[in-house]
């Protein structure tokens, strides 16, 4: 290889090199490949971080949850933990909230129809 071919290497400032590794290292990276999510999808298990985005909370309050023993029962494996999509279903469904302005609804609907409120 002459002189010509040999690749010049760039020497940053060791500030500018500081920046660039923090950003670096800032960047995302997912947790798992896509071949172990898809597994997981197939089996009906969502990562503690997909329910977290799913919910609009922070990883750290699914987390803070799960501790309280207010989540369903969970997988582990090394640092991966799942839940299964039912139990997260059966989970939202069961805060179910009927408000006033639905109960009258209710009641003057059965009232209508002559039928006794439940």
């Amino acid at each position: 290889m002459t002189d010509d071919q040999v690749p010049r290497q760039l020497t940053l400032p060791p500030d500018l090199q500081a920046q660039i590794t923090k950003l670096i290292l800032a960047i995302p990276r997912p947790r798992y490949s896509d071949t172990v999510r898809q597994m997981l999808l197939d089996h009906g298990l969502v990562t503690e971080d997909e329910l977290a985005e799913f919910r609009g909370d922070s990883l750290s309050t699914i987390q803070a949850y799960r501790a309280r023993g207010q989540m369903p029962p969970y997988f582990k494996w090394g640092s991966l933990i799942c839940y299964r999509t039912d139990d997260i279903a059966a989970l939202i469904t069961g805060e179910r909230i009927e408000n006033a302005a639905y109960k009258r609804r209710k009641a003057s609907n059965a009232d209508l129809l002559g039928q006794p409120t439940t």
